[in-house]
């Protein structure tokens, strides 16, 4: 499996078609309703900074991806960390 794909940046709107690890070819795609983003206290914390600014945004997030492979449908977890609009 190739993982570069996997490690590319993405928002929930736009990612990568990530192939289902399971059937090897179905898409995954967010599972409505588990997507969770969080900003990290030092990313609170940072924004009292004079320079301030918003791509130093930090967040920790956690969502399920679903297989649209209608014969596979395998769940797959997705966790990670985020930021500003870089």
């Amino acid at each position: 499996m190739d993982r570069k794909a996997y490690k590319l940046p993405f928002t929930k709107r736009s990612f990568s078609r990530w192939l289902c690890p399971t059937c090897n070819e179905g898409i995954l795609k967010f599972r409505k309703d588990t997507f969770h983003a969080e900003e990290t206290e030092t990313s609170k914390l940072l924004r009292t900074h004079p320079e301030w600014d918003v791509n130093w945004i930090e967040y920790v997030y956690s969502c399920l991806l679903e297989c649209i492979n209608p014969t596979c449908k395998d769940i797959v977890a997705n966790s990670g960390t985020g930021g500003g609009r870089g």
